[in-house]
């Protein structure tokens, strides 16, 4: 199974582990210096993802880092283990974390990322980041 069909499935159809209702920033960075890829890189977009999404919280109280950010991308860690049989690269879990930080913080471009964290970084969250006219009601839904 390729990652991209994997990111386009239902939770329940391709996860590896159980969902995890929430997760740390301990949990995780323990997660990803088990697998060796606990990187300044990385460090530094949890630094970025922190920033922009420290005021959100999802309706049952727990943080959106907590209960959505850190929990995706460690769902990719896994997926991209299984999918490859081997770690995850540093760009990929990068885009993880910064998935949704262009759309939630507007100081935070795609051209902020791309200075930030690089090409490639940049070009897989902007593949991940909604735009304005996602949400077209007149777009046909394969388009979204």
């Amino acid at each position: 199974m390729q990652l991209s069909t994997l990111a386009c499935m239902p939770h329940e159809q391709h996860s590896l582990e159980p969902p995890l209702p929430h997760l740390t920033e301990p949990n995780l960075a323990a997660l990803l210096r088990e697998r060796n890829i606990w990187t300044p890189m990385i460090q530094q977009a949890l630094i970025q993802v922190r920033s922009s999404h420290k005021h959100q919280l999802r309706d049952n109280g727990i943080p959106y880092l907590q209960e959505h950010i850190y929990p995706v991308a460690a769902e990719v860690v896994h997926a991209y283990e299984h999918d490859r049989h081997e770690p995850a690269p540093e760009s990929v879990v990068t885009a993880a974390l910064l998935h949704d930080t262009v759309e939630d913080d507007p100081a935070f471009t795609l051209t902020r990322c791309r200075e930030l964290f690089g090409t490639e970084v940049a070009r897989i969250v902007s593949l991940l980041t909604k735009t304005p006219e996602d949400n077209d009601p007149n777009l046909p839904e394969t388009q979204k």
